[in-house]
């Protein structure tokens, strides 16, 4: 129990920059689907990057929304399991203005006409919160969605097959199965999809992006 606390304490308080520096060292190089995809968005654009949201459901720690909200993106938090403002305002309130609503209420009231990065980590109800997700009036750039079919609400092919149906390319990465929460996670693949798990157990990310020009570069850069 105090080991997970303190983990859970350093995750909060320490940036994802320095924890991956330090993981680095010790173990060499550290896979971070966030920092791929902050790469991979950080190309020359016709728009600025105040203009650039970010929708994080399950905004629970600083990784998925940090890096871009010191680039100045408008950044969404919700959280679906706590009350999203405190825990944002604690990651983010240093970096920018944190705009914390619930999915719904952002949509109705706030002026986003378009979503460059969906991310959701949703503790088993990602396929609930893509449902969800007002597909024919915003369409995100790139998608990003934890899976893991040991929880219902997060199987890999339920999430890859409803992500192809939007119209996207995926890129999953793919972990061996966790069989301990206190032990360090191993990285397995990038691999494109359709695909196969290597083990039923496996957990990952799914990362989509809309078209194969776009899958390739992502998948050069996720190579490199």
């Amino acid at each position: 129990m105090m080991a997970t606390k303190s983990r859970q304490w350093l995750t909060r308080t320490i940036p994802v920059e320095m924890r991956n520096l330090v993981r680095e060292a010790i173990h060499g190089p550290v896979v971070d689907e966030l920092r791929l995809v902050h790469r991979f968005m950080r190309t020359p654009s016709d728009m600025s990057l105040a203009e650039r949201v970010v929708i994080d459901v399950g905004a629970q720690v600083p990784d998925a929304h940090s890096r871009f909200a010191r680039d100045g993106w408008r950044v969404f938090g919700f959280d679906p399991e706590r009350d999203p403002q405190n825990d944002f305002e604690t990651f983010c309130g240093s970096y920018a203005t944190p705009e914390c609503k619930t999915a719904g209420v952002a949509y109705d009231r706030a002026p986003i006409e378009q979503v460059n990065l969906l991310n959701v980590d949703a503790e088993g109800k990602e396929l609930v919160v893509l449902q969800r997700f007002p597909w024919d009036g915003v369409k995100p750039d790139v998608v990003v969605c934890n899976f893991e079919d040991g929880k219902t609400g997060n199987r890999f092919q339920h999430l890859a097959d409803f992500l192809v149906m939007q119209g996207y390319q995926l890129l999953v990465s793919e972990w061996h199965p966790i069989t301990c929460y206190e032990t360090a996670y191993r990285w397995r693949r990038y691999v494109p999809y359709p695909c196969q798990l290597v083990s039923p157990h496996a957990w990952g990310k799914l990362i989509a992006v809309q078209g194969c020009d776009e899958l390739a570069r992502l998948r050069g850069m996720a190579q490199a």
